[in-house]
């Protein structure tokens, strides 16, 4: 069978059944902000992920490895992501005034 027709045929299935098939998520986004007294903290939106660090690159190693530990023998597609997720940061900054 050609991979367009199961495609239909699994969307037919579902939709008879009532389902939506939801699309997972490539990307986990996150948080990146200075500290409250020194350094930075980053936090994920997604799952529940928060480390600090005193340096950008540190905080950055740091929620690698946070999120990596997180989702370790975690079974991605029963919380929304893909198999290989990447992380995606935005940095929170202050404007520099004059």
């Amino acid at each position: 069978m050609e991979n367009g027709k199961v495609l239909r045929l699994i969307a037919s299935a579902t939709k008879l059944l009532g389902y939506k098939m939801k699309a997972l998520q490539h990307t986990i986004k996150a948080m990146i902000r200075p500290g409250e007294e020194s350094g930075y903290v980053a936090e994920c939106v997604e799952i529940a992920v928060v480390t600090q660090g005193a340096t950008l690159d540190e905080v950055t190693h740091n929620l690698q490895e946070a999120v990596a530990l997180h989702l370790e023998e975690e079974d991605l597609a029963s919380m929304g992501l893909a198999e290989t997720p990447i992380l995606l940061v935005t940095m929170e900054l202050e404007p520099a005034y004059a």
